[in-house]
């Protein structure tokens, strides 16, 4: 796979840190540069982004205009994306162009004039876009829907939207760290026959992540994160169920001297993006959000994930456990439970063969073994 890459994207992959690709991003190079439409299942954390940017980015034509379109469920991913896009492109000569509900529509119009080769979006804006004519559907060779699952259950429509404007001879390629949920659906309207890569069970690039649970009763809960922000070199994102929920406790958080950031469907694209900017900047402790963040975030350095809720589905622990143990790095994951969380957890997290543990919080540390009376 690396014989393939040019000088520039040599010394740029020595330059980040990279050494070995991951499973999905050496087994998915090659049909993906071949053009071939696939369906890439790997575990969180193991790359699945540049294992679709690099082959893709490859077979684009500089100056060509609209080539390459990536579909995300939220803003923030679809920025996330579009960093990661740019750095690997710019050597390339390609543009690389973001199209995100929440953002000045004309600003993005304006920029769309100078035919970006690749556009990454969210769907309601990609669609409008389309239907304006202001990029055009019928000329891209490449589609990709990232976060696949998410896109699936909760913008089926609007990515379908996409998928229909594109031609039938389009290279298509859906992303996703579970599969079962969206395999179906994915085939009944994608435009070309697809492979199916999953990676999941010979992937090792993952890090170990630890799984604990730490039983504190509902009522004590906002008094057990303070304590753990309290723990020496704690940094966590914090998961809540509800919006509401999550409202209540930053306030107190905030009442009692916590620095947090707050990341929620409530908050406008400005103020979200300001909110996560303090946590990749380590100016505060907690990052308090909904499963709107437990999909492909990549926090650096990020050690710690607390469900203040535990999650209802298994997808959901997965997603938020895979903000931690990324490319190797490790990670924990610590859930705040009661008794009867406690017996529900084990039970959703059999078949990932995950050993929860239980952990202790006191003299403000955490601790293996509980406190001696």
């Amino acid at each position: 796979m690396l014989n393939h890459f040019p000088e520039d994207w040599q010394r740029l992959y020595k330059k980040e840190g990279f050494v070995t690709p991951s499973a999905v991003q050496e087994q998915s190079f090659a049909p993906l540069s071949k053009g071939s439409s696939a369906i890439l299942v790997s575990p969180t954390g193991t790359g699945k982004t540049l294992a679709y940017l690099w082959p893709l980015l490859l077979n684009i034509h500089p100056g060509a205009g609209n080539q390459l379109c990536i579909v995300l469920p939220s803003q923030e991913l679809a920025m996330q994306v579009v960093h990661v896009a740019r750095k690997w492109a710019e050597p390339l000569k390609i543009k690389v162009q973001a199209a995100i509900g929440g953002a000045n529509i004309k600003r993005q119009i304006e920029r769309l004039k100078k035919s970006p080769e690749v556009i990454v979006g969210t769907p309601g804006r990609l669609v409008e876009l389309m239907n304006r004519r202001k990029i055009r559907a019928d000329r891209l060779s490449m589609l990709v829907l990232d976060e696949a699952d998410q896109l699936v259950a909760d913008e089926w429509n609007m990515a379908q939207a996409v998928i229909k404007k594109v031609q039938r001879d389009t290279q298509f390629v859906a992303v996703s760290a579970t599969a079962h949920h969206m395999k179906d659906k994915l085939y009944q309207v994608m435009p070309s026959p697809v492979e199916l890569l999953d990676v999941r069970h010979n992937d090792y690039s993952k890090g170990k992540v630890q799984h604990f649970v730490l039983e504190v009763a509902a009522r004590k809960r906002v008094e057990a994160l303070r304590r753990l922000a309290h723990v020496d070199g704690m940094r966590a994102i914090v998961f809540f169920n509800t919006v509401q929920e999550l409202g209540v406790v930053a306030d107190k958080l905030i009442y009692e001297g916590i620095n947090i950031s707050t990341l929620a469907s409530d908050q406008s694209k400005f103020e979200r993006q300001l909110s996560l900017n303090a946590f990749k900047e380590e100016r505060s402790t907690f990052l308090l959000t909904t499963d709107m963040a437990s999909r492909g975030l990549d926090i650096p350095n990020l050690e710690v994930v607390i469900q203040y809720d535990v999650p209802v589905m298994l997808d959901q622990y997965i997603h938020r456990s895979g903000r931690v143990g990324r490319m190797g790095r490790e990670g924990v994951v610590i859930s705040l439970v009661n008794d009867r969380e406690k017996r529900r957890l084990k039970s959703m997290l059999a078949p990932e063969n995950n050993p929860l543990k239980e952990i202790y919080l006191y003299q403000g540390a955490l601790h293996s073994e509980p406190k001696k009376k």
